[in-house]
């Protein structure tokens, strides 16, 4: 059976999440909303994914436990070959100060824990369209 080329492939979500219970259900989430979605414990393991196959979105915890996902923000922001992605930093911190912390670093949106499910789904989707904006624009 061959595939029909004219429909393009759902957007790539990368999860960099050390949780491995929320990793999971946000993977299950997002795929259940048409998404494609694969995930990281560490922003290293995390860093190597989005480098191979270049995500639209990647989802991003705060408080990882090799780094914090802030630096991993300003890395991929700086990185020209991802810079195009979308970025979504979670975290349990919420203050107006790490919300500009956060997209200082260069993050599109800054979602704070605990979060509706739906909500998070809405904010990729529209990411996922800013993602192909910009890629579009290269």
């Amino acid at each position: 059976m061959s595939r029909d080329v004219t429909r393009s492939a759902p957007p790539l979500v990368v999860v960099i999440e050390d949780e491995p219970d929320l990793r999971a259900l946000v993977i299950y989430t997002l795929r259940a909303a048409g998404f494609e979605a694969t995930g990281a414990a560490t922003a290293g393991e995390g860093l190597a994914i989005c480098t191979l196959q270049r995500p639209a979105v990647v989802v991003i915890d705060r408080m990882l436990a090799d780094a914090d996902g802030i630096d991993l923000c300003a890395h991929l922001r700086a990185d020209e070959e991802l810079a195009d992605a979308a970025l979504l930093v979670l975290s349990a911190r919420g203050s107006l100060h790490d919300r500009q912390a956060g997209l200082a670093a260069g993050a599109d949106d800054y979602v704070v824990k605990p979060f509706p499910l739906d909500a998070l789904v809405e904010s990729v989707r529209r990411l996922a369209v800013l993602a192909s904006q910009r890629r579009a624009l290269r």
